[in-house]
């Protein structure tokens, strides 16, 4: 069963109607909607899935119940899990691996539903909006001798003795140490901590800010700024074009989460950089937590109208934090200069990620949605380095790669492009052959199309096209550091 946009209704799955395979566009594009309270727990639900062998791919599941609370004051706080397994033998739980946890608040991860709920969080990010005590067994009064305290390795922004302090404390064992790992990830506190600004200017649709437009406040920035300013764009969807001109350097633009703060437009245009969302032109520019989104319509199929860039990046030390970049074709024309992309999600159809920037995309997720009205396929990346001595080309190291339909890795949009997927998850997405020269008639000798330890069933080596490159930790080292792109000299924060 396959469907797109947003369908505004209420879905049961019945017990009796098994082995049913929902899948939409990608969870950005496919939402089931509906709104509903009710002190039944099931009664409300958007969604009811009573049968056995089922399967959901690309949806976002939401309910929309709006309560206003005002003058009110909650002390206690929630919980993300509240499991109820009944007995010692019963065999239920929930485990969360290698995920992230994260958000605005104080919460717990979970709760006590009963004497022996159980709960496992393992390899996972841990971010500071999870209270210290971890766990709580509030409205459950008896014993806590079963409860889970199988936490055994997680990620944090916690050095690795505070972790280890902070499991023997919480946990009372010394094997809950057993491999502990500690990762820094990069926030929105930490970036403002570096770039060491007392300025801020707020957007908020609803005028409680400084400005209603981000455009207005990037035009309150004065020509020939040389230190930083944080716009901070409140959560809401601004429907409105924004250009950052090369005169207005040191920009933060700081939102409150991909999923909270988009800047959106809808045009498609022969020209790419015309139909940019956001057009970025001035130097030491960062992004934080925002979607950026070209919601145009594709188009007619094979044709040059139908180019709709979300972002379009056309300035040297450029670097996006957390971001979402949505379009069909040409999502992101990362143009020219040194460009860093950090934990951000990309989505398109035909050469969304293209230009001849030097750029490093560090635990992105590409997500691709195949145009299924045309026979040749599609590319994720389009680099157009011009010579062999241009230092330029598309670094993607430890993300991931997926979607629906068939699409190469890249294309050769010219006789050197240089493109390394590094470390790298590829699904089944990408064409075996990984790589091709499509509208590139010349040599394949200087092209640089290669991959390094990728994995996944998408990466298989040996089906490659033959002028695609494997290379060795020799020949990949010189791609795998910010020195690619002379980060220490320009960077704030990095991984």
């Amino acid at each position: 069963m396959y469907f797109s946009s947003q369908c505004r209704e209420k879905v049961h799955i019945p017990e009796n109607k098994l082995y049913v395979f929902l899948r939409g566009n990608g969870k950005g594009r496919t939402s089931i909607v509906w709104s509903q309270s009710s002190p039944n727990n099931v009664e409300y639900a958007t969604v009811q899935v009573e049968a056995p062998h089922f399967i959901a791919f690309g949806i976002s599941f939401k309910s929309r119940e709006i309560f206003v609370v005002a003058d009110c004051r909650v002390q206690i706080h929630g919980s993300i899990t509240a499991q109820n397994r009944q007995s010692g033998d019963e065999n239920s739980g929930f485990v969360f691996i290698k995920g992230k946890v994260y958000g605005i608040g104080d919460v717990y991860l979970g709760r006590a539903r009963g004497a022996y709920s159980r709960v496992i969080f393992a390899k996972t990010y841990i971010s500071k909006t999870i209270d210290l005590e971890g766990w709580t067994n509030w409205s459950y009064n008896g014993s806590t001798e079963f409860r889970s305290r199988d936490i055994r390795f997680f990620q944090s922004d916690m050095g690795s003795n505070q972790c280890t302090l902070w499991c023997i404390h919480h946990f009372g064992g010394s094997d809950v140490a057993n491999g502990l790992s500690a990762e820094t990830v990069i926030d929105s506190p930490l970036i403002t901590q570096k770039i060491g600004t007392n300025r801020t200017i707020k957007v908020d649709l609803d005028g409680k800010g400084d400005f209603t437009s981000v455009q207005a406040a990037i035009d309150s920035v004065p020509e020939g700024n040389s230190r930083w300013i944080i716009i901070h764009v409140r959560k809401g969807v601004y429907r409105e074009k924004v250009h950052i001109p090369e005169n207005k350097p040191y920009v933060f633009l700081r939102g409150n989460g991909k999923g909270r703060t988009s800047i959106v437009w809808s045009q498609s245009s022969p020209n790419n950089v015309e139909s940019a969302t956001v057009k970025v032109e001035a130097p030491h520019f960062i992004a934080f937590g925002i979607s950026f989104k070209n919601d145009a319509p594709t188009g007619l199929a094979q044709t040059s109208q139908n180019q709709s860039v979300a972002v379009f990046v056309g300035a040297d030390m450029a670097a996006f934090y957390h971001c979402g970049f949505y379009s069909a074709h040409n999502t992101l024309f990362d143009y020219k200069g040194r460009h860093y992309y950090d934990n951000c999600y990309i989505q398109g159809s035909i050469d969304f990620i293209f230009g001849r920037g030097r750029s490093v995309f560090h635990s992105c997720e590409i997500f691709v949605v195949a145009d299924c009205r045309v026979q040749i396929h599609g590319s994720i990346t389009a680099q157009n380095r011009q010579s062999g001595d241009e230092n330029s080309g598309f670094v993607f190291i430890k993300g991931k790669v997926y979607g629906i339909g068939d699409v190469y890795l890249g294309r050769a949009r010219g006789a050197y492009s240089r493109v390394i997927f590094a470390k790298t998850y590829i699904s089944k997405t990408i064409d075996l052959e990984g790589w091709t020269n499509w509208s590139y008639d010349g040599s394949t000798e200087n092209l640089f199309h290669a991959e390094y330890h990728c994995h996944g069933p998408g990466a298989v080596a040996e089906k490659r096209a033959p002028w695609s490159l494997q290379l060795t930790e020799k020949e990949a080292t010189p791609f795998m550091d910010i020195d690619f792109i002379d980060g220490k000299e320009w960077l704030p924060v990095y991984l």
